[in-house]
């Protein structure tokens, strides 16, 4: 039959098109459908459009870490298709790699392009069959297993195997707006409510919109509620117009969201958390000492950026033209307690249209670890962010796409 498939990929990412491609070296007849008219969608804008494809992390339990709670469910998963053997796929494929300081991986020509375009090539070489534009509208069950799908335009497709692959409900626009949960829900799955994650925050203080585009390295953030610190973070921030972003904000902010839902948070940064209180303050005396007849805005050369000065000193209630000498005990209190604990009070995120994964969705304890198999239906199965796993940046969130892509193409109960 013609539209007879071994098995139909809903959703055409990262762990789809692993899923289909692997599903199809082993011989199945495989359909992917997609509802936009290209696919990789998300996988182009992935970091910052160079794709960064994996960590290189060879200790599974190491790697497993940057999951979270629930991460021991990608226990097979990684071991099935671990960060070294998603390398060596993509370089089978043609695509040289790189491997940077932070272990972070990425096409040496630094572009998401080559990254959809080795995969797609994959597909066709292994003779998928591709669908784009193509929205399902439905998808049939008989008593014990599904059936088939059919797309907004009528047609009909008939499947031994189902694989939903749509992502999650982060960055919209590219096609992730939450189809597979209402698939699933309706299937009879659980999904754990959503939120985003990996998102910058929107801070209420104004002159955070002066800092803007101004970084720090290497400092450190402790989130707090009702005066009882939840975490604390070192890392690198990035002011914006909104707020705070930066890859250490990024990996605060599902803690940051979630602890919003019991009430008000804020941020405590600690711009030299190399230097303890004493220390900091010790420093702070001999340069006003050695600067004595500059103006206190001119003598943090190589300390503190310019602009961050400014605000510094405005927090503080200094006048920038002060001379070094005449800075009292209570100002150099004043900067020393900015530098150490400065205060920024959360009152929101950017949501899903600029949360790089979503954080919830289909239980895992409906799903079989070890094969990505719907425990409730024998032949539906799950990949990629549609799964209730999520992880910190440097290309964990890839790996759990290509991970239970690869997982689920090779678990599937196939004719002989």
């Amino acid at each position: 039959m013609k539209n007879q498939y071994d098995l139909i990929v809903i959703g055409g990412g990262a762990a789809g098109m692993v899923a289909a491609g692997i599903a199809s070296e082993r011989g199945a007849k495989v359909l992917l459908l997609e509802k936009n008219k290209e696919l990789g969608r998300k996988i182009l804008i992935s970091g910052h459009t160079r794709c960064n494809l994996t960590h290189d992390e060879s200790n599974i339990r190491e790697l497993i870490k940057a999951y979270g709670d629930n991460g021991a469910f990608l226990f097979s998963a990684l071991n099935n298709f671990p960060p070294q053997e998603i390398m060596n796929f993509f370089e089978n494929l043609g695509v040289k790699l790189k491997i940077e300081d932070d272990r972070r991986v990425f096409p040496r020509s630094d572009s998401s392009q080559e990254i959809v375009n080795s995969l797609i090539k994959y597909l066709k070489n292994n003779k998928v069959e591709i669908k784009t534009l193509a929205q399902v509208k439905n998808i049939f069950k008989d008593k014990t297993n599904i059936t088939g799908v059919e797309l907004e335009n009528g047609e009909l497709f008939n499947t031994t195997n189902l694989l939903i692959a749509t992502g999650g409900l982060s960055y919209p626009g590219t096609g992730s707006t939450g189809d597979g949960f209402k698939f699933a829900k309706n299937l009879g799955h659980t999904i754990t409510p959503t939120i985003p994650s990996l998102v910058p925050l929107k801070i209420k203080e104004t002159f955070v919109k002066d800092l803007q585009g101004l970084s720090f390295s290497d400092i450190e953030v402790s989130l707090y509620q009702n005066n009882k610190k939840i975490t604390k973070k070192i890392g690198d921030i990035l002011f914006t117009h909104f707020g705070i972003s930066g890859p250490m904000i990024l990996n605060l902010s599902k803690q940051v969201i979630t602890a919003r839902k019991n009430g008000n948070v804020e941020l405590r940064i600690n711009f030299k958390p190399k230097q303890n209180e004493k220390q900091l303050d010790l420093f702070l005396q001999k340069i006003f000492h050695d600067n004595g007849k500059k103006t206190i805005k001119n003598i943090w050369d190589n300390f503190l950026p310019s602009k961050f000065v400014g605000i510094m000193l405005d927090l503080a209630d200094i006048y920038p033209e002060k001379l070094a000498n005449s800075i009292s005990k209570e100002e150099r209190k004043k900067i020393l307690e900015i530098l150490h604990d400065l205060k920024l009070t959360v009152v929101g995120d950017m949501g899903f249209e600029q949360a790089i994964v979503t954080s919830g969705g289909v239980d895992l304890k409906e799903i079989d670890p070890k094969t990505m198999q719907s425990k409730l239906i024998d032949n539906l199965y799950f990949a990629g962010e549609i799964l209730d796993i999520d992880g910190i940046t440097g290309g964990y969130n890839l790996t759990v796409a290509w991970g239970t892509g690869y997982t689920a193409g090779n678990s599937l109960a196939l004719p002989l």
